[in-house]
């Protein structure tokens, strides 16, 4: 007797495009453009898709894309792989040297660019092997090769902040099991009913996967533009009537600020939810989510994850602030000296041209650098970078710890905390604070006293007016070094006595 086996279906974009199309063709999908339909983001997509394989596209071709985060994007997101070429967002914040460099890696042969982006595009093109396509539409019928589930369909690139960039190749399965994952209820919690506003670049890692995940889900997908400043997104969050949007700390700050200085301007949804990513996030952060009635929690990921890895299921209570337990299908470990280890279905294998071969273990673990705790509900909290961990006197003190403890302070708005170099203590921990109003270095202490022993406690403060961020948002470790650690500092730092 024959055993029983289930069909050979792939998992790929058109799947999911195909989806969205014939379910939930009518739902809304928004941007500065005006109001479009995925029924119409499926039509286009397949449109650039034509128009690519006409202009010379083979499977695996690199596209690169010039684009904030608007519709036309969204079609590139999916026109390109189907056909059957991988799409690369370029990080638009990057300096074009940068983007040269990154565009050369890759080998991108094709690139799509916005018309405000043309000047930029005409820095990078001398020295580039890429052809821009100006014609993105085929009116011509389309018709979708086969395409490998395994095959190629996106592309990311780490963003160098500690050394070279890296490139990702994403499978069509590592997005599409992704989009399932992340969409699930204790992950991003996604309903068709939802309306979704990704506070992420579209150029970042796949703005988390969000728009796959809506498209998947069926949920009306609202998209920005190259805004991203409070007024801009609460305008959106406002008239849009948003239910769900994600992004990094910093721009939900930046949020509170406006609502503060002016309230009642803005009504927002009564069940607005937000996931936090990007770096972790203090308790006083979450307290102003509280004041403001908008549930909030947090995830993990990195570019090698497509990127989600984890997400935190809690939107109330302390343990809220965790990264979370690892989705389905990622399998976590911690090494002897607690780094994060994790392998899964959308964890890359490698980097392009075979970079850095160390960042996986001897059996195939990626190997994060980030340092965790697991609670006893299996909640995941890091610790710190292991870049970023201070070595001083032959004890480690944790740079995230004395950050979040610092944000707790009223007058603090965010603080990093860098290794300097010391003749007798090897590492010794320097703040660099963000200040609302005036505080002293004394007071600051004064502060952690309660938490911290005498010398895991900053020797000296950096009061700055604002802390120095990547293209993604998160705060730049490497430029403070640069600024206040090894090279010393132009300003001396406020200290105190060892």
């Amino acid at each position: 007797m024959n055993e029983s086996t289930m069909m050979d279906f792939p998992l790929t974009l058109a799947a999911i495009l195909r989806r969205a199309e014939t379910w939930f063709g009518r739902v809304e999908v928004v941007s500065s453009a005006g109001r479009g339909n995925w029924a119409e983001v499926a039509r286009r997509a397949r449109g650039l898709a034509g128009a690519l394989r006409e202009a010379g596209v083979e499977p695996g071709d690199r596209v690169a894309t010039l684009r904030w985060n608007n519709v036309e994007h969204l079609h590139a997101y999916f026109g390109v792989p189907l056909a059957g070429a991988v799409v690369h967002p370029l990080n638009l914040r990057l300096h074009a040297e940068e983007l040269i460099r990154i565009m050369n890696i890759a080998g991108d042969r094709f690139i799509l660019v916005d018309d405000a982006l043309l000047p930029l595009w005409e820095q990078i093109r001398p020295r580039v092997a890429a052809r821009r396509l100006e014609t993105t539409d085929n009116a011509a019928a389309f018709c979708e090769p086969a395409i490998e589930e395994t095959a190629g369909a996106g592309m990311a690139f780490t963003s160098g902040t500690t050394g070279d960039p890296k490139g990702v190749i994403y499978s069509h399965r590592a997005i599409a099991l992704h989009a399932l994952a992340t969409a699930l209820p204790d992950a991003m919690n996604l309903r068709q009913t939802d309306c979704v506003f990704p506070l992420v670049p579209m150029f970042h890692a796949n703005a988390w996967g969000i728009p796959y995940a809506a498209a998947m889900v069926g949920c009306k997908l609202v998209l920005g533009g190259p805004c991203f400043d409070a007024e801009s997104a609460l305008d959106w969050l406002a008239c849009e009537q948003v239910t769900f949007s994600a992004g990094v700390g910093v721009i939900w700050q930046n949020i509170f600020d406006a609502l503060e200085r002016e309230p009642g301007r803005w009504r927002l949804h009564p069940e607005l939810r937000v996931n936090l990513g990007g770096a972790p996030a203090s308790m006083a952060l979450f307290r102003r989510f509280d004041r403001h009635h908008i549930a909030v929690n947090m995830g993990w990921g990195m570019t090698e994850m497509t990127p989600v890895g984890t997400m935190n299921p809690n939107y109330s209570g302390e343990r809220r602030t965790r990264q979370g337990r690892p989705l389905p299908f990622v399998e976590a470990r911690t090494a002897d000296s607690g780094e994060l280890e994790v392998r899964g279905p959308w964890v890359a294998a490698n980097y392009i041209g075979g970079a850095d071969p160390g960042a996986w273990t001897g059996d195939g673990w990626f190997r994060t650098g980030d340092v965790v705790e697991f609670d006893d509900q299996g909640l995941m909290e890091i610790v710190d970078r292991h870049k970023d961990l201070i070595r001083s006197g032959g004890e480690w003190i944790s740079s995230v710890a004395l950050e979040n403890a610092l944000a707790t302070h009223p007058s603090v708005r965010e603080a990093a905390v860098i290794a300097v170099p010391h003749e007798k203590w090897q590492e010794r921990p320097l703040a660099v604070v963000a200040c609302t109003t005036p505080v002293t270095p004394e007071e600051l202490d004064a502060w952690l006293v309660s938490s911290f022993a005498g010398w895991q406690r900053p020797d000296a403060y950096v009061f700055v007016d604002a802390l120095p961020r990547t293209s993604t948002g998160k705060i730049d470790k490497k430029r403070l070094r640069e600024r206040h650690g090894a090279r010393g500092t132009t300003h001396p730092p406020l200290s105190l006595t060892s």
